[in-house]
């Protein structure tokens, strides 16, 4: 069994998003998300959502 971590680049995501004008997917739900990405014998350890540092 093989684990997994996400990373999600938020502000690319973000301004991706609203480029396109997709406002339906501002919450998208990121640990679904990842999830469904998984192969079989993979499993989700994390997912670590990386925004804007001061």
């Amino acid at each position: 069994m093989s684990r997994v971590v996400t990373y999600i680049d938020g502000l690319n995501l973000y301004y991706g998003i609203r480029s396109k004008k997709w406002r339906k997917y501002y919450w998208l739900d990121l640990v679904t998300l990842s999830q469904s990405l998984l192969k079989p014998e993979q499993t989700l350890e994390a997912v670590h959502y990386l925004g804007i540092r001061h």
